[in-house]
């Protein structure tokens, strides 16, 4: 009982879903689990250092991920080597200024009409 109040209590702050897509896993799971990247509001193609090793398609990756949800945003980042960390931090900033601002938004209406 506790763990299903802890779920529900934690998907009421849920304001966005990231899909973490590494290059170890193939370019087709958009396909196999398109439910996850339509639900997404992005999606972190992770491990990228190891593309030189691998024979993984990046734009057809990219181009699954859109044919599921078009308007997918997607970064590219590398955590051993910090590549797509600066986009990262910016989309999580983002995604706080919104957060406040819509928060704020929501006092002043209250305080106008309450």
């Amino acid at each position: 009982m506790l763990a299903i109040w802890f779920v529900h209590r934690v998907s009421i702050w849920v304001k966005h879903k990231v899909v973490i897509l590494s290059v170890t896993e193939g370019e087709d799971k958009p396909l196999k689990y398109p439910d996850m990247f339509h639900a997404a509001d992005l999606m972190m193609l992770n491990k990228c250092d190891l593309l030189p090793h691998l024979t993984f398609d990046v734009d057809l990756a990219i181009e699954y991920a859109h044919r599921i949800h078009p308007a997918l945003s997607v970064i590219q980042i590398s955590a051993t080597q910090g590549n797509g960390m600066p986009e990262w931090i910016d989309w999580i900033m983002a995604g706080c200024h919104s957060a406040t601002t819509a928060k704020q938004d929501q006092k002043q209406s209250d305080s106008t009409f309450g």
